[in-house]
């Protein structure tokens, strides 16, 4: 009785072991989202309708990336919107992927049934997609540029929301002109050790494009603070000049006695 006592108190104390080491493995571990103009995590999956996915594949296409379930609710509100916006944007190019994430593939083909999405739909039953993504929940989306870089907003709700249904907006415009933050060719000038100097040269255009790439997202919203400002001064002057001018007329008026 001793021994089984001992052999069961061990056994408690290795899954104890066990566990506060697989949380502190997750917690030093723990992935974080990719930053907006910078690239895209690369990844391969399967497809529910059978097949192999690269992200790979479409280089040079803007891609919309919504991670969603078959047992979340959210996902459910806006399975809809998504497939209206694939099916306008399409005939633009643009790639909409669905990440089926922590599901089933039997529910998650109900789900697209009962809604009518037909965009592509991969699976990621492991989580392994999600956690390159930094995946805090679902549904979320990220879009992607022609260039492979991670572009507008990191929408974490469903686009049925009025605050995401205008980032969605935002986020397809980024995706679908990525030439406005394009950095411009550097000419290299040509000198007279070409083996010397041209590999300077070409590694000082590289950090070049680099740089002006993950800026693309600063600007953008520099130019959206900019424009916020413009119009709250122009509201300030009209109403500031409108009280002036209403001062200067009662003080013409003349006095009813």
């Amino acid at each position: 009785m001793r021994s089984l006592k001992l052999t069961g108190q061990v056994v408690a104390l290795a899954a104890v072991a066990g566990l506060l080491g697989l949380l502190v493995w997750r917690l030093t571990h723990q992935s974080h989202p990719p930053k907006v103009g910078g690239p895209a995590p690369q990844f391969t999956a399967k497809q529910l309708d059978g097949g192999t996915f690269s992200l790979a594949a479409v280089r040079g296409k803007p891609v919309v990336m919504n991670f969603w379930a078959s047992w979340c609710g959210p996902c459910k509100s806006e399975a809809a919107a998504l497939e209206q916006k694939w099916q306008k944007y399409r005939s633009q190019g643009v790639v909409f992927l669905g990440v089926d994430y922590n599901d089933v593939s039997g529910d998650a083909k109900k789900f697209l049934a009962r809604h009518g999405v037909t965009y592509p739909t991969l699976l990621d039953g492991s989580g392994m997609i999600g956690d390159r993504y930094g995946l805090t929940g679902v549904p979320e989306t990220y879009f992607i540029d022609r260039n492979g870089r991670i572009v507008g907003d990191h929408i974490l709700g469903p686009i049925t929301e009025s605050k995401w249904a205008e980032a969605f907006d935002r986020g397809i415009k980024a995706a679908l002109n990525p030439l406005s933050c394009a950095p411009r060719r550097s000419r290299l000038r040509p000198s007279r050790s070409p083996g010397l100097r041209q590999p300077r040269a070409a590694t000082r255009a590289r950090r070049s494009r680099t740089s002006k790439g993950r800026s693309c997202a600063r600007r953008a919203t520099r130019r959206s603070i900019s424009r916020t400002r413009r119009r709250r001064s122009a509201s300030r002057s009209s109403s500031s000049s409108a009280s002036t001018s209403a001062r200067r007329r009662s003080r013409s008026s003349p006095i009813s006695s």
